[in-house]
């Protein structure tokens, strides 16, 4: 059955593979990768410069990434593979794909943890399936999971830490006690080596197992543990110090949590609406679990501080809150957790069920206009505008527009665009989003050359694109299939 949902849900994912090419810290992780395959180095001149490849630095005479190395890492097969049919791929169509359903296919592994996660706490498998396909589909894992950019595999690691720490604390100090506290620390360890931001969510992991492990933490387990964490840690030290990279520039902690929290441009209750309902589930849980409920607190709190201290919070271009994206696994198992346990009370358990098919609904509508037109697409669509307005310094960071500004949210504007593009309708100063701001639209007659569907065939031939599609959606269907029949049995 678990392996029927992995296949299911990586050609879902690769149905909608992006066309678009990598932009951002997605595009400087699989140029590093490239490199580690064509040079053996991690020296990326030649292929970018500081705006085409953000986050690289020119040490020793040689451009090099300052991302993590983790990700770059986990592409080096895609990009193996791609260099091998480069004779026959001059516009790196192949590559794009091997990306792409090298994302997918570490969502797909997740949505298997996350089920069987369900599974063990006592879900149903068709309630299991339900949760974990709203967590692929209704949250904007769906967008990470076309996109090699690391954010997807750190959700990952997180999750299996959290399941770790959870499962080491309740050892009782026999029997799988080593082998729990090594898969602890080797995934704290993997954790801090593809998110080193994700330092301080580790030590708190840590910290927990501590204080609620049942039986006294012996030295050996507590190397176990430690040993890995410490060896990702000088990981990453020692490839900064290789990269001659320098600390992350900070930003303003107030404002990055707003933006993470209540901005109408990345906010995670707007991007991951499913999230709403993770408030009044971990309230039950403080009450039932109270433990389990620390962990999922303290993790999230950590993770959110981190993440907004830095002036790059935002994490742009990318669909939502890239950086606190790790914590959507655990915000809808809290949710599944919640909905569980109202299973004795008939009109508790109705209305949960409503909630969570109404956000995963509205959830599922998010992520439809996110994945149809590239990200960079709409912020070049906001940066025209303010050029085109006269005040060109609406604020100092831009495009802080996109985040802070309700007009100029991207989950609107990708909706507009997409509008004008089903109609056909090029006149794209009659009705945009931020028409009551400016005292006359501008024309943008230059964007819509630009706004094109973002799928991996859209520039195929027809016997290409419908190849892609029979091949892929009969994957899905007998995945489906097998699923249905596991589920129903």
């Amino acid at each position: 059955m678990r392996a029927a949902l992995f296949v299911l849900t990586w050609a879902m994912f690769m149905l909608l593979a992006p066309a678009a090419p990598l932009v951002g810290v997605s595009r400087t992780v699989a140029t590093t990768a490239r490199a580690l395959v064509e040079n053996g180095t991690l020296d990326v001149a030649g292929r970018g410069d500081a705006v085409s490849l953000p986050s690289t630095v020119v040490h020793d005479g040689r451009r090099r990434a300052e991302t993590a190395l983790g990700a770059a890492l986990l592409l080096v097969p895609a990009e193996a593979m791609a260099r091998a049919f480069a004779g026959v791929d001059p516009q790196l169509r192949l590559a794009r794909a091997l990306e792409s359903g090298t994302a997918a296919a570490v969502v797909a592994f997740l949505c298997v943890l996350f089920f069987g996660a369900l599974r063990e706490e006592g879900l149903t498998p068709r309630a299991a399936l339900e949760f974990t396909l709203l967590l692929a589909f209704a949250t904007p894992l769906v967008w990470y999971a076309r996109v090699p950019d690391g954010s997807a595999l750190a959700a990952l690691l997180l999750f299996v830490a959290v399941r770790a720490a959870r499962a080491f604390a309740a050892a009782d100090g026999k029997g799988a006690t080593p082998t729990l506290g090594l898969a602890l620390g080797l995934s704290l360890g993997a954790l801090v080596i593809v998110q080193p931001t994700l330092l301080l969510a580790a030590l708190v992991i840590v910290a927990w197992c501590g204080l609620h492990r049942h039986a006294p933490i012996r030295p050996a387990s507590l190397v176990r543990v430690i040993g890995p964490l410490v060896a990702g840690i000088a990981c990453v030290l020692l490839h900064r110090w290789h990269v001659g990279a320098a600390a992350e520039p900070m930003g303003d902690l107030v404002q990055g949590l707003d933006g993470l929290l209540l901005s109408t441009g990345k906010s995670i209750f707007l991007y991951a609406p499913i999230c709403l309902l993770a408030l009044p589930a971990l309230a039950w849980m403080w009450r039932a679990r109270r433990a389990d409920a620390q962990l999922v607190l303290a993790v999230a709190a950590a993770l959110l501080l981190a993440a907004a201290q830095l002036d790059d919070w935002h994490g742009d271009p990318t669909w939502g809150p890239r950086r606190a994206l790790p914590l959507m696994p655990l915000a809808v198992e809290t949710v599944a957790l919640a909905w569980l346990a109202r299973r004795s009370e008939r009109r508790a358990r109705r209305r949960a069920t409503s909630a969570v098919a109404l956000l995963a609904v509205a959830g599922i509508g998010v992520q439809l206009v996110g994945i149809a037109i590239a990200p960079s697409t709409y912020l070049d669509v906001a940066t025209e505008v303010r050029l085109a307005s006269g005040s060109p310094s609406w604020f100092g960071e831009q495009p802080s527009e996109c985040h802070f500004i309700p007009q100029f949210s991207p989950i609107v504007g990708h909706a507009w665009l997409l509008s004008h593009l089903v109609r056909n309708d090029r006149r794209l100063d009659v009705d945009p989003p931020y028409k009551l701001l400016l005292a006359s639209a501008p024309k943008l007659e230059s964007v819509w050359p630009r706004l094109r569907v973002d799928w991996i065939g859209r520039d195929w031939s027809r016997a290409a694109a419908a190849a892609w599609l029979a091949a892929l959606g009969a994957i899905a269907v007998a995945a489906a299939l097998v699923l249905r029949r596991r589920v129903l049995r």
